[in-house]
């Protein structure tokens, strides 16, 4: 699912600023269990200490969502074009596929028990973004 909304402003000061906001929800993500997950004991929180063989199954997901706020600038001085714009991210998934093996990817993701897995911060979000120029 995504959902954007956006807001272009064209001032009489010659300001053209942008304003957007983007919500993409999750499907059908990537997701892993391991057939053969044994408890083994228990930690003293009571989380579980697990051992398998291995044996990953591919399925999917819907958690994960990314939600994104923008503001773009232009401006013009004279015959210089001004740029600017900034990007707040916010963005959780669960398997960031990093690895081209399923045992890597799986092995990599964050977990409080076993397979009891919440979408959590992405590596690939940058969560502040400014960038500006002139042209």
């Amino acid at each position: 699912m995504e959902d954007s909304l956006g807001l272009d402003l064209l001032l009489d000061s010659g300001w053209d600023i942008t304003l957007e906001y983007n919500l993409d929800q999750v499907r059908e993500a990537v997701f892993f269990t391991d057939l053969g997950l044994e408890r083994e004991g228990t930690l003293a929180d009571g989380r579980g200490i697990y051992g398998g063989r291995g044996d990953y199954r591919l399925t999917n997901t819907d958690e994960g969502t990314t939600e994104a706020w923008t503001i773009t600038t232009t401006k013009q001085f004279g015959e210089i074009d001004w740029f600017a714009g900034y990007t707040k991210m916010r963005a959780n998934d669960i398997f960031e596929l990093t690895s081209a093996q399923s045992e890597s990817s799986y092995a990599r993701s964050v977990r409080a028990d076993g397979e009891n897995i919440s979408a959590a911060r992405s590596n690939f979000m940058v969560e502040h973004k400014l960038i500006t120029g002139l042209d």
